[in-house]
Parts: structure tokens; C-alpha cells; sequence
């Protein structure tokens, strides 16, 4: 007798590694696609977060927040040329530069909201 396998049992298996690869693949890509949106929310927190740092030690743009509604804008270029940020920033999604200015307004008595804005 010659051992080896036969041509059905050859195919028998590589069609259960195509199913199994079928069904794994599609998951891998949804978590590493997750894992994508998940770094770049964390880069928008803190691009967010070094914005308000920015606002701590310039105290004259609190100035020119007096009434609801007043804003001022801080552009991710100013916190590139004044190092405190390391640019270029890139998404991770997709591999562009990230551009747009954190807003700073007003809002009901005195409470400030932040939020990124990407241009």
C-alpha cells in the first residue's frame, strides 16, 4: 500500500481552512478597525487636552472669552511652533495629517466647552 493522502482528502481540507479563513479574517480586520478609531479618538483627547495646557499658560486668551457665546480658537499649527505638540500628527485610519484647532466658547455662566474641529 502507498501512504499519502488521496486528491479528496487534500481538497476536504483545504476547503475547511478556506471556511475557517472565512469566517477569521473578517474579525481581525473589524478589531484591528476598532483598534484604528480607538488611537485616533485617544489622539483627538489629546490634542484636546494639551489645547487647555496652551490656554493655562497663554491667560490672555481667557480675555477674549467675556459673554456666552464668545470663542477663541487654538490651531494645531500654533501648538506645533510653540512645541507643544510634535508634528506632523498622523490618523492612524488612514495615514493623513491631521489639521484643525481646538475651540474654546462659553456656556452658561461662565462653564467652558471644548471640542476639535478637523479641517
Amino acid at each position: 500500500m502507498k501512504k499519502g493522502f488521496t486528491l479528496i482528502e487534500l481538497i476536504a481540507v483545504i476547503a475547511i481552512l478556506g471556511m475557517l479563513a472565512m469566517i477569521a479574517v473578517p474579525n481581525v480586520l473589524d478589531i484591528y478597525n476598532k483598534k484604528k478609531n480607538a488611537l485616533y479618538t485617544d489622539i483627538v483627547n489629546e490634542i484636546e487636552r494639551v489645547a487647555q495646557n496652551y490656554m493655562l499658560d497663554n491667560p490672555d486668551l481667557y480675555e477674549e472669552l467675556n459673554v456666552v457665546g464668545d470663542s477663541v480658537s487654538i490651531d494645531i499649527d500654533d501648538l506645533c511652533e510653540n512645541k507643544y505638540l510634535d508634528c506632523p500628527i498622523l490618523d492612524p485610519r488612514d495615514n493623513s495629517e491631521i489639521k484643525g484647532y481646538v475651540s474654546y466658547s462659553i456656556y452658561n455662566d461662565g462653564h467652558y466647552i471644548s471640542g476639535f474641529h478637523r479641517t
